[in-house]
This record gives C-alpha cells, sequence and structure tokens, in this order.
C-alpha cells in the first residue's frame, strides 16, 4: 500500500560528543520516541569504526565523516529502518565537517547535507560545500547542520545587535543566488527563538539550521526547535511531505514488562484462563494459543497505559523546560537557570531509566567492547529476518 504525500520528520542535532555509550543511547532513544526517520547528527566526536556503533535502534543506514586527528568534530546522518531509502553517492569530508548523500529517500531523488562548521571558519569552506551542492545535488535539497554563524545578525542573538559578519553576508548571497532557503527563518520572520547557549558569554544564539530550495518550499509542513535537553545546542526538526510506502509489521513481546507487579498480574490471569477453559476437551496446544492471545490484549492494553503515563510526565517537563528557557532568553535570570538545571535533571532521569532498559533488552553492553564485539559485528552482517516475529 502506498501513501501519497505523507511526511518524514528530521531532525538535526549539535550533541557535542557520542563517546559515552548512554549518552549514545539517550540521542538515539529520543529521536526515536520524537518519530525521527532521518538524522543530521554534528559533533559526534567519533572514529568511523565508532560511528558504526550508531547503526542500531531502529535506524539501519548510517552515512558519517569523521575528524583524523583526536575526537572532535565529526557529522553522521542516520536513517531509521521504516524509512525506505537507496544510496546513489556519498561525498564525505576528511575533516569530519560534512557528510553529503544522494540517493531515493521514498522514491523521491533527493540530496541529503550534514555540516558541521567549527569556530572561526572561513568563507571557503562555506563556498566549497555550497559549490557541491549546486553541481554534485540532485533532487530535493535538504540541508541541515551547525553553521557556528549567525544568518540574521539583529534576530539570531539574544545579546546585542553586531553588523553582520563578511563570511555571514556571503553565506546569505549565495543561498540567494542558489534559490535556497533557510527554512525556519522563512516561516517565522520576525521571531526570536535560538538553538545554542553560550555559557561563559551568557548569550543565546541561533546558529543551527535547515535549508531546501525555494521550488521545494511547498513540501515544509513545519520548522521548529526542540529543547536544550542533552545537549548545548537544541535540536530543529523539519517535517516534509514526500511519498512513504507503509510497512506492515508483527507485534512483538516487550520482555521489559514481564517484572514487577505486572510480572505477578500476568502468572494470576493466565492461571485463571487455563482454571477457566481447561475442561478436559480441548487440547492444551489450542487453550494455550488462545491464552496467548488474551495475554497480548492485556499486555497491549497495559504497556500503552504505562507509555501514557510516562509521555505524559516527559511532555509535561519538556513543555516546562521550554517555558523557562523561552523566559531565561529575555531575562538571562539566574534563579530560572536553576529551575533549568533542575527539568534537565528530571528529564535525564526519565531518559536514563529508558536508556538502561534499552541496553538490558538489546543486550547492548556487550556489544561495545571486549572479546564479543567481533561476534557482534558477525551477527549483525546476517539478515535478521525473524525481527518482525512473535515467537
Amino acid at each position: 500500500m502506498t501513501l501519497q504525500g505523507s511526511k518524514i520528520k528530521l531532525a538535526s542535532y549539535n550533541v557535542n560528543g557520542l563517546g559515552n555509550p548512554i549518552k549514545r543511547n539517550k540521542v538515539i532513544s529520543k529521536m526515536k520516541k520524537e518519530g525521527v526517520g532521518v538524522i543530521f547528527l554534528q559533533e559526534t566526536h567519533l572514529s568511523d569504526k565508532e560511528h558504526v556503533k550508531l547503526k542500531r535502534s531502529g535506524y539501519n543506514k548510517e552515512f558519517s565523516s569523521s575528524y583524523k586527528s583526536g575526537h572532535r568534530r565529526g557529522v553522521s546522518i542516520l536513517i531509521s529502518n521504516k524509512v525506505k531509502f537507496e544510496k546513489l553517492k556519498t561525498i564525505t569530508d576528511k575533516e569530519g565537517r560534512y557528510v553529503f548523500v544522494i540517493g531515493r529517500l521514498e522514491g523521491e531523488l533527493v540530496s541529503l547535507l550534514n555540516v558541521y562548521a567549527p569556530p572561526g571558519s572561513d568563507w571557503e569552506l562555506f563556498k566549497n560545500i555550497l559549490d557541491m551542492v549546486a553541481t554534485q545535488g540532485k533532487g530535493i535539497l535538504i540541508g541541515g547542520g551547525d553553521f557556528n554563524q549567525r544568518l540574521n545578525s539583529e534576530l539570531d542573538t539574544s545579546g546585542k545587535p553586531r553588523q553582520k559578519s563578511t563570511v555571514g553576508k556571503k553565506i546569505n548571497k549565495l543561498l540567494r543566488q542558489l534559490g535556497i532557503l533557510d527554512i525556519w527563518r522563512e516561516l517565522n520572520p520576525f521571531k526570536r527563538d535560538y538553538t545554542y547557549f553560550s555559557a561563559p558569554h551568557n548569550v543565546y544564539s541561533r546558529i543551527d539550521y535547515f535549508f531546501v530550495y525555494k521550488k521545494d518550499r511547498y513540501r515544509v509542513e513545519s520548522c521548529d526547535i526542540g529543547v536544550m535537553d542533552l545537549s548545548d545546542h537544541c535540536p530543529v526538526y523539519l517535517k516534509i511531505i514526500m511519498d512513504k510506502e507503509k510497512k506492515h509489521t508483527v507485534w512483538r513481546l516487550n520482555s521489559s514488562l514481564l517484572t514487577g507487579q505486572m510480572k505477578d498480574d500476568i502468572e494470576k490471569d493466565i492461571c485463571e484462563y487455563v482454571e477457566q477453559n481447561d475442561n478436559g476437551e480441548v487440547s492444551p496446544t489450542v487453550i494455550w494459543d488462545a491464552c496467548k492471545v488474551v495475554m497480548r490484549g492485556k499486555l497491549i492494553s497495559r504497556a500503552a497505559y504505562r507509555k501514557k503515563v510516562k509521555q505524559q510526565t516527559l511532555t509535561t517537563l519538556q513543555t516546562e523546560l521550554e517555558k523557562l528557557e523561552k523566559q531565561h532568553k529575555y531575562t538571562m535570570d539566574d534563579k530560572t537557570m536553576v529551575e533549568i538545571k533542575q527539568k534537565r535533571a528530571e528529564l535525564n532521569d526519565i531518559m536514563s531509566q529508558e536508556t538502561q532498559k534499552n541496553m538490558i533488552y538489546t543486550k547492548q553492553r556487550y556489544y561495545e567492547a571486549g572479546s564479543r564485539e567481533r561476534r557482534a559485528c558477525a551477527t549483525s552482517g546476517k539478515k535478521n529476518c525473524w525481527r518482525n516475529f512473535c515467537l
């Protein structure tokens, strides 16, 4: 079945380092929960081999560029296994500053560009990147990343407006010549909002972007700035209309449900079901198969309720954090910053619990290092054809 005009959600996120496996899991889990199909990550601080570790938890396609000297820079594009993508060409920077992938996304020809421009980058870097887009790019352009440049000198900072930098002026000029839009600013021409907070300077800035061609403006449904919860940057989200093939999956048991009180309740339900239905005339196999269907329904119901409560708590905290961040952007009040840190800590606790559950469920801790790593690599190369079935 094909759905015409369905949406794909993308995120551009400077994560300020993913060397810690716990943080890696938190970031990927956050993106997965928010329904992000394509992720642009900046400042991963990972090597080529370490970037492969990002290919898990539902994102099985990964394209990256690593910095050759030390754990700095690094960019990665992750594509969900729920999104149909065929790679045609990849161009990577040897300095870990950009990755450019051309392919077919849900059947549409696209060019995906993820950029991290280190502070102080000169005009030559931006010129080379935009020239590459103009000469090598095909189809729909979806560009994102951290430019470390304020493209609007008045609205993109909470500090005193400064004269636009020479590099910024040249970037804006070439973007106009190529017909490329800073899509958040296009949708919010007079709004002030920011994606980065510099604690030493006590200043907010908007330096993280999404770009599309002007001709594809009609495809964009929304572009929003998220909350600053796992990094010193906010993620930027883009919803764009594409054609998408609907994927049918089979229900799988979440074994983490079989703990604590819920485990006791399910054991009781199973015993009651067998007592009520085992009359000696029906084979044990039939009773057990029917019991599994009933238990599946109860597990789905209870899991949905637990997920709803947890999501409500998470949403409330994120909403409160967003309000506090907006307030702090204008007042710069120290008490507000204390509240912001408290809310971030609460959010971090919830995400840590989710991460611990995920790591237990996938046995991820055995894949991170040690003698099991080779075994994991060998296993990952096999076709996991039973992934969609409940055994």
